[in-house]
């Protein structure tokens, strides 16, 4: 459907699909369930590139930007996290909303080199 068709609040057609962690292995280890775990969150945290993959596979095709306002900020263990209302747009029309959780700043590493 040309995006021209969509607007804020419209029910879309429905899309199931399985989030793959792609970045297991990244030296970010908040895309590690084990360690996003131990800051309180279920599970691994999805790259925010691969959550708007899945944002936009209805519109796939379609000429589109993001827009993201900062909702809250907090720490945990250390590092800065931001909590995002992000918006899809689709010929300048808002046709998806999402909340995201992303890490705004790591937590800074002690470790010294000798």
């Amino acid at each position: 459907m040309p995006y021209s068709h969509y607007a804020l609040g419209m029910q879309l057609a429905s899309h199931t699909l399985t989030a793959h962690n792609d970045a297991a292995a990244s030296a970010n280890k908040i895309h590690d369930d084990t360690v996003a775990q131990q800051y309180g969150f279920r599970g691994a945290l999805v790259p925010g590139v691969s959550v708007y993959a899945y944002m936009t596979y209805p519109l796939v095709g379609e000429p589109m930007e993001v827009r993201g306002v900062p909702l809250d900020k907090f720490e945990k263990k250390g590092h800065a996290f931001v909590v995002l209302d992000v918006v899809l747009l689709a010929g300048g029309e808002a046709v998806q909303r999402v909340k995201h959780t992303c890490i705004l700043r790591p937590r800074q590493s002690h470790h010294t080199e000798r």
